[in-house]
């Protein structure tokens, strides 16, 4: 081989590479932004975040020095954001609405539901899928929110 050949070579691997290349680091850029846009508003709640996950759109944290779970999800039309006070519930769970299809079932809608301690209150609930607004495929949603039924239920306890 040559040495017009190697570089010829170098340079269409190098032209086909760059592409992801310049994605990642625009990706990575992205994902920095929206976690200091997140970090900031639940500042704004007295919430410093120290836990925290990205998914698609949305951003979920908690500040583990007041007990509280700041939520973000971002869709088409708007942008909606809570702060739960955990202090105020006794457990969570995961709710998982969905209908039967041809022997499975299609998740319609995927909701973190908080139970309070007080039979006056109410339950908050965190909409993590809905098909309705974010298409028919989950992208991780059911993996996500079992994580952090998990990570609430076990600071519950730890609390308690």
């Amino acid at each position: 081989m040559d040495t017009s050949s190697i570089l010829m070579g170098a340079i269409i691997i190098a032209l086909c590479v760059l592409p992801f290349v310049i994605m990642g680091i625009l990706s990575k850029n992205n994902k920095k932004q929206r976690l200091q846009y997140f970090k900031n508003s639940a500042s704004t709640q007295n919430c410093n975040i120290t836990l925290h996950e990205i998914l698609g759109d949305i951003i979920i944290g908690m500040d583990e020095n007041s007990n509280s779970i700041f939520f973000m999800k971002k869709s088409k039309e708007n942008e909606f954001s809570q702060l739960i006070s955990l202090s105020e519930f006794q457990s969570c769970r995961v709710i998982n609405f969905g209908r039967a299809a041809n022997n499975s079932t299609i998740v319609e809608k995927l909701e973190l539901c908080f139970y309070p301690k007080s039979k006056n209150s109410n339950q908050q609930l965190l909409t993590f899928f809905d098909s309705e607004e974010d298409g028919l495929l989950l992208t991780g949603e059911l993996q996500l929110i079992e994580k952090w039924e998990e990570i609430v239920n076990s600071s519950l306890k730890s609390k308690k």
